[in-house]
């Protein structure tokens, strides 16, 4: 009763009586559930560590119902990768893949941690994964077209593509998410269609200005592609076509750059 009662003020965000029921249910009946419970609280309230804590003492009690695990080591990887920590999310989702695992979530997740290591191929392998297991859901069309769209080695970047997985990500939100706009306009961006991109990237920022990069639009106003690095390596870059025009960098800053002759 303690436990749903906890699920029942996680679900209102009541976050403080969530945790409280948890606790006590916990110590009632140690068992996994209510650790994972509450680490879920904790995860949805921000406190990682925590939340990685509880997610591992759940799985030191080695429940046995199919599926449990997994849900676990992708809850934990997700703690770890919003804590930057990339070697300990890739640990736990290779181990919920091991397992057998058919929910796309952890392919996912995996891909986008392939590509802040900058293993792209592997990164789009694992896109593809997921959207075989779930062709009908929008985020591994969304991931792999943004990919697609703004990858610094070229290799990778494909236009057609793109915009193709970028539409159906829009299509599979009903075209009401912002986040699947901005890819869409990324992706056309990345085709030379920039009135398209200018397009798509203001619906963007009607539907959710604090979702998307207001630097876009004056990339594409530009003429101008996105080419994006990673979290740990900074902001959108842009290219600079005449060997007049500049870039100011900040002292501190780490600038990487790719000359073309």
């Amino acid at each position: 009763a303690l436990n749903d009662r906890g699920l029942a003020y996680k679900d209102k965000k009541d976050f403080a009586r969530a945790i409280a029921d948890f606790t006590e249910a916990a110590r009632l009946k140690p068992d996994w559930l209510p650790y994972y419970n509450r680490g879920v609280a904790y995860h949805d309230k921000g406190e990682e560590d925590r939340a990685i804590v509880d997610f591992t003492k759940a799985l030191k009690f080695n429940p046995k119902q199919e599926g449990v695990r997994q849900t676990v080591l992708i809850s934990r990887a997700h703690a770890h990768f919003n804590q930057e920590k990339d070697e300990p999310a890739l640990a736990d989702l290779n181990a919920a893949i091991k397992l057998g695992v058919k929910d796309p979530d952890p392919y996912v997740l995996r891909g986008i941690v392939h590509k802040v290591r900058h293993d792209y191929g592997r990164s789009l392998a694992d896109y593809e994964k997921a959207i075989s297991l779930a062709p009908n859901e929008a985020r591994a069309y969304r991931a792999e077209a943004y990919l697609l769209s703004v990858c610094p080695m070229p290799k990778y970047r494909d236009a057609k593509k793109a915009i193709a997985y970028a539409t159906k990500a829009c299509e599979l939100d009903e075209w009401k998410e912002a986040d699947a706009l901005e890819t869409l306009a990324a992706a056309y961006a990345e085709a030379g269609q920039f009135d398209e991109a200018i397009k798509f990237q203001t619906k963007a920022v009607e539907i959710d200005p604090k979702m998307v990069d207001d630097m876009r639009l004056a990339l594409y106003r530009h003429r101008q592609p996105v080419r994006e690095l990673n979290r740990k390596e900074g902001d959108a870059v842009t290219n600079l076509p005449e060997p007049k025009e500049s870039l100011a960098i900040k002292v501190g800053q780490k600038f990487t750059a790719r000359l073309e002759v």
